[in-house]
């Protein structure tokens, strides 16, 4: 269990856990989106990062894998968990992994773009999202994930100034992602 610091707004918490809940009605990922996204949350709190970031790391995944849309988000939080939201969501759909891949290149350069609350956020749904890696049913998905999480790493570490999160990072990498292929 992650040692975390104490949220400091605990009503924003349980609202967004609470429009977290109700989003999952609709999830089409066959991973515990849920679970992923306390757990994101719950990476962020060990970092203490401040409850916008937290707050965001519960509701990051909504857009891309339910029915929650954008607008959703704003009109029922804050205009900076709407934008760290907004930093780490892209689409990207099908099974070319060429098209993928330069879809996420890009949404690794508004991820930087958005400053680095975002590239924390990104950090943290890497790290939760590695142990998955190894539940990827093809090679050439396992190279796609690998080659996607060094890409974050070469791009983010010059940004980061906590080392916990580059720990984390490289911990994670090590354990999940160096040996994947």
């Amino acid at each position: 269990m992650l040692a975390m610091k104490q949220v400091t707004d605990i009503e924003d918490y349980e609202e967004a856990l609470r429009f977290l809940e109700e989003g999952l009605k609709t999830n089409k990922n066959p991973k515990p989106v849920g679970q992923h996204s306390i757990d994101v949350a719950n990476r962020l709190l060990s970092w203490d990062l401040d409850n916008d970031v937290v707050i965001a790391g519960l509701l990051h995944d909504l857009i891309e894998d339910t029915d929650v849309e954008f607008g959703d988000i704003k009109n029922n939080f804050s205009p900076d968990i709407a934008k760290l939201v907004d930093a780490v969501t892209y689409d990207v759909p099908g099974a070319d992994y060429k098209d993928k891949y330069s879809r996420f290149l890009i949404s690794v350069d508004k991820v930087l773009s958005y400053g680095e609350d975002a590239i924390y956020l990104e950090a943290a749904d890497f790290i939760e999202n590695s142990p998955y890696y190894k539940l990827a049913d093809t090679d050439e998905l396992k190279s796609y994930l690998k080659k996607k999480y060094e890409y974050f790493i070469d791009k983010a570490t010059p940004r980061i100034k906590k080392e916990a999160i580059l720990n984390d990072l490289d911990s994670s990498y090590r354990r999940y992602v160096e040996n994947l292929i």
